[in-house]
């Protein structure tokens, strides 16, 4: 049926259904020329462009793995940009008379504690703002490199086949 065309002029919409079944069968697809419609085979995109493909996959994957939760001290705390910009910017005031004053029990972060699917808040004195961001910025890091290593893969990959199998290990 490749090569197959349905000329407008006598368009009929029952053959054209048929023709579409077929198709999506068989890999193929229905382009629309000026004068009629034309079975054809579904364009298969180079190796380049499935590696493209792929690591635009690779980057969001990587960008869903960073902002996606961290542990730190069993608790799964939130690692999205602003999570990442309000712990920063607390860290550089521990030290501080401020810090003290603002957080005389510690700096209030929710997060999940082990199997709950309810946040708590926990309270960080200076240290454990210090180390919240410690491993914070462990974890972009990780991931940042676990990108970097798949980035990698699809650049070496000779194959659709390799590119399929390139996943971010859970």
């Amino acid at each position: 049926m490749i090569g197959k065309k349905i000329y407008k002029s006598s368009f009929k919409p029952e053959e054209y259904a048929k023709t579409a079944a077929w198709c999506n069968e068989n890999g193929a697809i229905i382009q629309e020329r000026e004068t009629y419609f034309e079975v054809v085979p579904i364009p298969q995109l180079s190796l380049q462009e499935l590696k493209n493909d792929k690591l635009v996959q690779v980057a969001n994957w990587t960008e869903k793995k960073i902002t996606g939760g961290f542990v730190y001290n069993g608790v799964t705390y939130d690692s999205d940009v602003d999570t990442q910009i309000t712990m920063q910017g607390i860290a550089l005031n521990v030290n501080t008379p401020l810090f003290a004053e603002k957080y005389p029990q510690g700096c209030p972060v929710r997060g999940y504690d082990n199997n709950s699917t309810e946040k708590s808040i926990h309270f960080l004195d200076a240290d454990g703002v210090l180390g919240f961001c410690a491993a914070l910025s462990m974890h972009i890091g990780f991931c940042k490199q676990m990108g970097w290593i798949l980035q990698n893969r699809v650049e070496k990959a000779t194959t659709k086949e390799e590119l399929d199998q390139i996943v971010w290990a859970e």
